[in-house]
């Protein structure tokens, strides 16, 4: 998982949300809110407006999205649908709201699905569950724990186990999604819960980012290599940087790049190549 830099949506689609938050926002029962904002969420391309808006809001997602349109929770998977961060059946008024929206593959939608959780006034982490036969009422607070990658930086509560050498031995990686060394609180909360949420170490996940370590490895070694070639083209190089950060799991590469000292192969290339650690990606 990898910070998201927001972008605007164009007027059109900035009134066409509006339209459709004032509609939920015209029932007074919070109920009627939920169902209202379900309803309207189903019906989304049966105006032109809505339609064209929601256009518009898949197209910036997609520019968001890291890689070449990946799941902003995964990596891996291709993005094809819109997430609702705070899910709109606790939160109707966040329905049609911007920036509760990110592209994600459809295997971390489902997994994620409604879970929530939120911290009491004691900074304790409760998870709020609704069944379908439950009244309908809203989560006591609001300031979730899951970790937004659209609002922080999820490199501040998680890391990868990418392994390393320790005292002198190789200790090989499990590519394990953990909470970053040294948290604690409410920031542990917040790495577990959403780790957990997403479902971020199924097995799936695992292998793929070992590959793409393995990827990236050879990719720093050609790159290398090529940057020490004196006529090299410049345009050549470009090539090389644009096309490693378009390759999935760029959240492995972020954390070669963090962990760089637990690996002095890796160490080696990026001081050879310093100008990679400066890639946004």
């Amino acid at each position: 998982m990898l910070r998201l830099t927001a972008l605007p949506l164009p007027p059109h689609a900035v009134d066409a949300l509006n339209q459709l938050s004032e509609l939920v926002a015209s029932e007074l029962d919070y109920s009627r809110r939920v169902a209202r904002a379900s309803q309207l969420w189903d019906a989304k391309n049966d105006r032109v407006a809505w339609k064209k808006a929601f256009s518009s809001v898949r197209s910036q997602l997609s520019i968001m999205s890291t890689g070449i349109v990946r799941c902003g929770y995964c990596g891996d998977s291709a993005a094809d649908e819109i997430e609702h961060v705070d899910p709109k059946n606790y939160f109707p008024d966040l329905a049609f709201d911007w920036s509760n929206y990110i592209f994600s593959c459809g295997v971390c939608n489902v997994r994620k699905g409604n879970k929530y959780a939120y911290f009491d006034n004691d900074n304790n982490s409760v998870e709020f569950h609704r069944g379908r036969n439950d009244p309908v009422i809203p989560p006591p607070f609001s300031n979730s724990v899951f970790i937004n990658p659209r609002v922080d930086d999820p490199a501040s509560y998680l890391e990868l186990d990418i392994g390393g050498v320790l005292n002198g031995h190789f200790l090989p990686g499990t590519f394990e999604v953990v909470p970053k060394y040294g948290v604690a609180g409410t920031t542990l909360a917040r790495a577990e819960f959403t780790i957990r949420a997403v479902d971020l170490n199924r097995d799936l996940l695992l292998h793929a980012r070992a590959n793409a370590f393995d990827g990236f490895m050879a990719r720093l070694n050609e790159y290398v290599r090529i940057r020490n070639i004196e006529n090299i083209s410049n345009v050549r190089r470009f090539k090389m940087v644009d096309s490693l950060r378009r390759s999935p799991h760029c959240f492995v590469f972020g954390q070669m790049r963090l962990q760089r000292r637990f690996f002095p192969e890796i160490d080696q290339l990026f001081n050879q190549a310093p100008e990679l650690m400066d890639v946004p990606i």
